[in-house]
């Protein structure tokens, strides 16, 4: 059995999932919203292809971003996050879509368990 503390430096040390992004919710929101992303099954290079919702039920999301209820800390960074436990980290770019285009985002994601 691995202790907590050697799970966790593996985590840390865990590669960037790449993720493109190919279409954005219609407004940008705010900190305090929610984001998810619903893989479409295709890829380009090493990046999963992926669409962003805002306030998605879960039952439409495959990942979800992380989130901060006080709204104080975005879902999105500009470098790469050190994640907790049951979050991978992740780099977002994304296509030329929605007023988002050519941006580069870190986050870590978390995947949907159940409806």
């Amino acid at each position: 059995m691995r202790s907590s503390a050697a799970a966790e430096v593996e985590a840390k040390a865990a590669p960037l999932e790449q993720v493109r992004i190919i279409q954005t919710p219609p407004t940008g929101g705010d900190a305090g919203s929610t984001y998810c992303l619903s893989y479409t099954g295709s890829s380009s290079g090493a990046e999963r292809e992926a669409i962003l919702l805002m306030g998605a039920a879960g039952y439409q999301c495959d990942d979800h971003l992380r989130f901060d209820p006080s709204g104080e800390t975005s879902a999105f960074s500009t470098a790469a996050p050190e994640c907790g436990s049951g979050s991978r980290p992740a780099v977002l770019s994304f296509a030329e879509t929605g007023g988002w285009e050519g941006e580069v985002m870190y986050t870590c994601l978390t995947e949907q368990r159940g409806a």
